[in-house]
């Protein structure tokens, strides 16, 4: 027994050792305190939608369609559904102080079985800048929403950040593509007619500020970028920009540095 279990180690160990090494396969977070964590700020801001400050409201779970109407059927008929199975009506939740997940029983599942996601409803606070202040062309973006809600489908709970209940947090939001979003809708009990966001960059996509004691350096410094690309016109941009380039700061020297060379390709 002993040698079996020693060999199933090492065989895991080996299989954990090739992910990392390839980049693929089970998803690694950031190990980074996200607060202190200003690398690739151009990057990050640049492919969100939209980079904003806000407060969670509320954290709710989300059923399937499909257990939501086994429930609601066994509630009228006090019988049990024939395909009723009780797994998806809950999911697993993983705590922000794992560093690393190897794996999970669901990995060794040809066809892991979808749960159920959460919805996170949060109000905006501030919107520091949006993906189309990166580009050198004027581009028209919709009204700035007050309330976003952030949905995480259950599978995506390793590779998405999940926030806390009235937590204070820095957001860097994404609106995943329309097929996704309408797949979602059909297979979970959302709303139709709401945009739903994901907050997603290698485990910093959700930066609390609730934390006692300084200011996140990340704040100061993704705000001065977001500001220096906010004027409509391009040659306000750079021009902003190379004030940063210019300044004593090496993370924002090299940040805007990125966004001027982004800036002037050809759109």
């Amino acid at each position: 027994m002993k040698k079996l279990s020693l060999m199933m180690v090492v065989i895991l160990s080996a299989v954990v050792s090739s992910v990392s090494q390839d980049g693929g396969g089970l998803p690694v977070r950031n190990t980074e305190d996200p607060a202190h964590n200003t690398h690739a700020l151009y990057m990050r801001a640049s492919e969100s939608n939209m980079v904003a400050i806000g407060t969670v409201l509320k954290r709710e779970g989300v059923k399937t369609r499909e257990t939501k109407a086994q429930t609601e059927e066994m509630a009228k008929t006090g019988k049990v559904p024939p395909n009723y199975n009780p797994t998806k009506k809950y999911g697993r939740l993983y705590t922000i102080s794992l560093e690393q997940i190897l794996c999970h029983q669901s990995d060794f599942q040809a066809y892991p079985t979808k749960k159920y996601g959460r919805l996170y409803t949060i109000s905006l606070e501030q919107i520091l800048c949006h993906q189309s202040d990166f580009q050198a062309s004027p581009q028209t973006v919709p009204a700035d929403p007050t309330v976003i809600y952030l949905f995480v489908p259950d599978e995506g709970l390793l590779n998405v950040e999940t926030p806390s209940v009235n937590e204070h947090d820095l957001l860097f939001l994404v609106t995943p593509p329309d097929a996704e979003q309408k797949q979602w809708v059909k297979e979970y009990d959302l709303d139709r007619d709401r945009i739903y966001y994901q907050a997603k960059w290698r485990g910093d996509g959700v930066v609390s500020l609730s934390q006692p004691g300084e200011t996140p350096p990340i704040l100061d410094k993704v705000t001065k970028l977001c500001e220096a690309v906010q004027p409509p016109d391009v040659a306000t941009k750079i021009a902003a920009l190379e004030k940063l380039i210019a300044s004593d700061d090496p993370v924002l020297q090299k940040e805007a540095a990125e966004a001027k060379k982004g800036m002037q390709k050809p759109q």
